[in-house]
């Protein structure tokens, strides 16, 4: 199932900004798991695409400017990786970082759900992505 929406952000008090979460539940409610979600990303959202079955939750914000955020959830881990770097999101969650030409990407495994940031390498930074793991949480 996909969902599309459109201007979906509030102002943060941070310098991430935050989305209105609760237009993902419909979404979370055709998933056999339960994923965390993020709280905010590093730009403002104009556009959200929602792509959801039973074992697969994918959200790609698009912002002004080509930036772009994909953050996937899955019970089992995606085979294509080019991570190499281990990253510390938070004191008892490691993940693993890469980027090449394209793309940033940011992994993590918490609690056997597997998580995937991927972002556009000229306009979000390595730092941007380990923020919004860090702020990820229960729907």
């Amino acid at each position: 199932m996909t969902f599309l929406l459109a201007g979906c952000s509030n102002s943060a008090t941070s310098d991430l900004e935050e989305h209105q979460k609760n237009e993902l539940g419909e979404a979370i409610e055709e998933l056999s798991f339960t994923p965390e979600i993020p709280r905010e990303i590093p730009f403002k959202a104009k556009d959200i695409e929602i792509t959801a079955d039973r074992s697969l939750f994918s959200v790609k914000f698009i912002g002004n400017d080509q930036n772009e955020l994909t953050y996937r959830s899955s019970l089992a881990p995606n085979t294509f990786d080019f991570t190499s770097e281990k990253v510390e999101i938070h004191k008892d969650l490691e993940g693993s970082y890469g980027n090449d030409q394209d793309h940033k990407i940011l992994r993590w495994n918490n609690e056997d759900i597997f998580y995937e940031l991927l972002a556009n390498s000229n306009t979000t930074s390595k730092e941007e992505l380990i923020k919004v793991a860090r702020n990820v949480e229960s729907y």
